[in-house]
């Protein structure tokens, strides 16, 4: 929707030695992949948008509970998108 040189200057660090672009964080996941993210939330809701440009790989999240374990599903969703395998999540039974 918007110009590529809007995204460029949206996921680019606005301060030096930081990883926050304008509204976006910044990190390479799994140091592989350069990643931008936005958490939100507030009592009783959390959300999570997560896009992986290079990829074409964006995965949104919305929960009506502040106890769901969004960290664990995002790596389990992106992970399984990307091929990699999830061993390193609580719970995630050895192969």
């Amino acid at each position: 929707i918007l110009p590529d040189k809007a995204y460029d200057q949206m996921w680019t660090p606005q301060l030096a030695g930081t990883h926050q672009g304008i509204s976006w964080m910044l990190r390479d996941y799994k140091e592989r992949y350069a990643s931008v993210y936005h958490y939100g939330g507030d009592d009783g809701f959390r959300s999570v948008c997560h896009l992986i440009p290079e990829e074409r790989l964006g995965v949104v999240m919305v929960s009506n509970s502040d106890a769901t374990p969004m960290e664990d599903i995002l790596t389990l969703a992106l992970n399984t998108a990307l091929g990699i395998e999830s061993d390193d999540l609580p719970g995630t039974p050895a192969t």
